[in-house]
């Protein structure tokens, strides 16, 4: 898959989330994740935990993505699947920028 491609999936859940629409959020960024070679577990609307069995390609918005989910699962009541969702953002961050410490958890809107 070509990286504007990938963008352009995982933007996706960026305007899903700025309207709201949590569960289109988690789906949209379980698929747009799928597409970079992520296996991802509970990216939708069924009772199983939001976990990632295993990493795929990192991209810049990989982060943020993590953090829509994150702002989805919370709007929902999901707080675990919240707090793992801000782990996996974390990690992203610090796989990319290589440091932690300037991990915020705040999504660029």
């Amino acid at each position: 898959m070509s990286k504007e491609l990938a963008i352009m999936i995982l933007r996706s859940s960026f305007m899903y989330n700025s309207n709201k629409a949590n569960f289109e959020t988690v789906d949209s960024a379980g698929k747009a994740l799928t597409t970079l070679g992520f296996i991802i577990t509970g990216a939708d609307a069924t009772a199983t935990a939001f976990r990632v069995d295993r990493w795929g390609k990192l991209l810049y918005l990989v982060p943020e993505t993590f953090m829509c989910a994150r702002s989805a699962f919370a709007a929902m009541g999901a707080k675990e699947d919240a707090r793992r969702a801000d782990e996996f953002a974390k990690t992203a961050h610090k796989i990319l920028v290589g440091e932690d410490s300037t991990y915020d958890g705040s999504l660029r809107a």
